[in-house]
């Protein structure tokens, strides 16, 4: 069914391209088979009708299929026009919950494959032209999206398409700086080739064609251009076995002579095209009109647990760090540099760097939140800087890090990095600042008992400049707070159910910039009332940081740290059994808010599953827009941050034997 997915092109070439023949060459193809990969058909998602070309986007997969039954028609090839659909995946990788990926890329005419910059704000796809050329036929193009705050906006046309001609299949280079794809364009080698273009900042550059290994008279389309430099692509020519067959080549060679028959399993007799493949080269997807499948075309998954190719780039890169003085930019020896990768979970370092906390919330006692927080003490640096303030190290190409640098008698400095797109070796400077201020810590116990007293109000009041500093304790009684130089405070700490005590602290003529100040505070005799210090059943954690698309129910990637801290939670305590409540804003039917809660819900119930939280501990319930903790009600006029507020996930404890320590919210 490969005439519906091209067709336009299955009618004659709308452009006769010029036909290079006299410089084809018939490349060198090399045949291999990959026998210990096994291929799934990914049945959440195909139907009876066409399902292909698969883009990784957040936790899951963007790809092509018909339209539902009752949308408008295209009268040439008399079924519903293609659209972008968004399936999540689960822990083995299987896609499923399909959904339309939006309402806006989405139109009343074709849209086709698709791309993403690294940041995923920016995605560019295939679609019909608005108009039809001078033969009266509407060509595919190339379009370029951005993220907004409820849907993709901005759509256009990139400046190399034209009414003449196709140009469609976009994939993007990891540094975002070369976009390759297919076209019928005038001077090609065959029907359709594959070209790229190259943006310096400026926009993109002329398209410039792969070249007659690549491309054969005949047609090449559906690029992937994977993170090692391995483009892979779909050939009709260069001895295929069945119409399309899945190639590759390395782009990091300069001649890009020889060309890579996947062979088995994934071409066969029939039409097989579209792969794409994760990070680290061991899973990913491909599309395939092969005998035993759902539909016309199907997606399939495979796993490569030994990789499906060795790496076509460098997988590191030589980076230089250079600490310095903020003020004048002498360089700083003997500084310490740690270096954290960020991980699956959008944490940096491995979690055991953190710690879980469970706070109440100042703006509503009854609540509580749970998150991850790096802890105090993490080890020794990787790193300490020579005598030129230099340390040399090697980062991972295609990846994000914190660089955190220490030293005595400056303030800490944490710089977030990317290596995307950063050229060899990567320079990188950081500057510190000199201390302004002492941290001053200690503890506050119960003068009776010794123990600790969790979530006291400590308050600091300069007699400088008369301004008060507040900070709590946490659950084990302890505080920390930085003062500046120079100066006397007073330091006091209160709790219901005790006395107020009071002390002075100073930072004048201080041999360190460290102090230690414990209190103690009497009981009064007066009950508690305040901020509860327990979590225990029927307490409420409320997420607010798990977001999903406006209109989605996928949770998008890297915001579902306090879900992995709820997991982390959940694991410490066996006993705890949840309900996630998830919450909608009020824009919309109020039947479908219910049904879209709903979705999150599960969508949060079944993400926690995979973490290996058994499905029986927890509950899914869709509340819909019934609990708006704003005036943002129907009608009302409201911004987008205030809407945001109102979208929410709340964990309630129904089950659990005991209590947890909860320590006051002092942010």
């Amino acid at each position: 069914m490969l005439c519906l997915i091209l067709s336009l092109l299955c009618q004659k070439s709308l452009v006769a391209q010029t036909e290079n023949t006299s410089t084809l060459a018939a490349a060198k193809v090399k045949q291999i088979e990959h026998p210990n990969i096994k291929t799934q058909n990914t049945f959440r998602i195909n139907s009876k009708k066409l399902e292909f070309s698969p883009t990784y986007y957040q936790n899951g997969i963007i790809y092509v299929t018909l339209g539902k039954e009752g949308q408008k028609i295209d009268g040439n090839i008399g079924v519903p026009f293609f659209e972008l659909f968004y399936a999540e995946l689960d822990g083995e990788g299987m896609p499923s919950n399909p959904q339309p990926f939006s309402a806006k890329v989405n139109s009343i005419t074709h849209e086709g494959p698709s791309t993403f910059n690294f940041t995923e704000d920016i995605i560019y796809y295939t679609s019909n032209s608005a108009s039809k050329n001078t033969k009266g036929k509407k060509t595919m193009k190339v379009f370029e999206a951005k993220k907004g705050t409820d849907d993709w906006e901005n759509s256009q046309a990139l400046p190399f398409n034209s009414d003449e001609y196709t140009t469609m299949h976009p994939t993007l280079a990891a540094n975002g700086q070369r976009l390759y794809f297919a076209s019928n364009r005038p001077g090609g080698y065959g029907e359709t080739d594959i070209y790229y273009v190259e943006n310096n900042g400026a926009g993109w550059g002329e398209p410039i064609n792969l070249g007659p290994s690549v491309n054969t008279n005949k047609r090449e389309a559906f690029p992937f251009i994977h993170e090692s430099g391995m483009l892979f692509f779909s050939s009709e020519g260069h001895g295929s076995i069945g119409g399309y067959d899945i190639f590759a080549v390395n782009t990091y060679e300069k001649e890009l002579e020889e060309i890579i028959h996947l062979g088995l399993p994934f071409n066969t007799e029939s039409a097989d095209f579209g792969l794409i493949l994760n990070p680290t080269g061991t899973q990913g997807y491909f599309t395939s009109a092969r005998y035993g499948g759902l539909g016309q075309d199907d997606i399939y998954l495979f796993d490569a647990p030994n990789g499906l190719f060795a790496k076509a780039a460098p997988t590191s890169e030589l980076a230089n760090v250079t600490v310095v003085e903020e003020a004048d930019g002498a360089v700083i020896d003997n500084a310490g540099v740690y270096i954290f990768e960020k991980n699956k979970s959008g944490l940096f370092g491995e979690e055991d760097l953190y710690e879980v906390v469970l706070e109440g919330k100042a703006d509503n006692q009854d609540e509580m939140e749970v998150r991850f927080v790096m802890k105090k003490e993490v080890g020794e640096p990787n790193f300490y800087t020579n005598q030129k303030g230099m340390i040399e190290t090697t980062l991972a190409a295609n990846q994000e890090y914190l660089l955190l640098v220490t030293k005595k008698g400056y303030a800490n400095k944490e710089l977030r990095y990317s290596t995307f797109g950063q050229p060899s070796p990567m320079e990188i400077k950081i500057p510190l600042s000199t201390k302004k201020c002492a941290a001053i810590s200690g503890m506050v116990q119960d003068e009776k008992t010794g123990v600790p007293i969790a979530n006291a109000k400590i308050f600091i009041k300069s007699n400088c400049d008369g301004t008060t500093q507040f900070v709590s304790t946490d659950a084990t009684g302890k505080y920390e707070q930085c003062l500046p130089f120079g100066c006397d405070y007073i330091l006091g700490a209160e709790k219901d159910g005790f006395n107020i005590g009071n002390t002075t602290v100073s930072t004048k003529n201080l041999t360190d910039d460290k102090l230690q100040k414990n209190m103690l505070l009497s009981p009064n005799g007066r009950p508690f009332v305040g901020v509860q210090n327990s979590l225990a059943k029927g307490s409420i954690i409320v997420l607010e940081n798990v977001y999903y698309d406006f209109n989605k129910s996928a949770i998008r990637a890297g915001a579902a740290e306090e879900l992995d801290a709820l997991v982390t939670l959940m694991q410490e305590y066996p006993s705890m059994e949840v309900e996630l409540m998830a919450h909608t804003d009020a824009r919309g039917d109020a039947a479908y808010n219910r049904s879209l809660s709903r979705e999150r819900a599960l969508s949060a119930k079944d993400y926690l599953s995979r973490k290996g939280i058994a499905a029986e501990r927890i509950k899914a319930r869709g509340m819909g827009e019934v609990a708006i903790r704003n005036h943002c009600e129907n009608g009302v006029e409201c911004s987008d941050k205030e809407h945001e507020y109102n979208r929410r996930t709340e964990v309630r404890i129904s089950k659990l034997s005991g209590t947890i320590g909860v320590r006051y919210s002092g942010k």
